[in-house]
């Protein structure tokens, strides 16, 4: 597809019967793309006080998301949608 996606995609192609439209091939070969080829090390900093960068320093490497640092630390799955991304993991194309 040209640009770093994690989900995985479903497309429907449709076209009346009656329209003479040659038939689709659709061909997805582009390498993956990698996390740190696309970050960019910009961003706000991270409030020192604040409960996320406190987890921040409790995460460990087989953790994906900070919800895996809370259902560990505080015994209570919270913040999950907060994705720990590393720089070695592929996003298709």
């Amino acid at each position: 597809m040209g640009v770093p996606q994690k989900r995985e995609r479903v497309f429907f192609v449709a076209a009346p019967e009656d329209t003479p439209f040659p038939k689709l091939k659709l061909k997805f070969n582009e390498a993956p793309i990698q996390y740190r080829e696309i970050r960019a090390d910009q961003g706000p900093p991270t409030n020192p006080e604040s409960k996320t960068f406190q987890r921040w320093y409790k995460k460990r490497p087989p953790d994906q998301n900070m919800g895996d640092v809370t259902e560990r630390e505080e015994g209570k799955t919270s913040n999950f949608n907060t994705i720990l991304v590393k720089n070695q993991k592929s996003r298709t194309r």
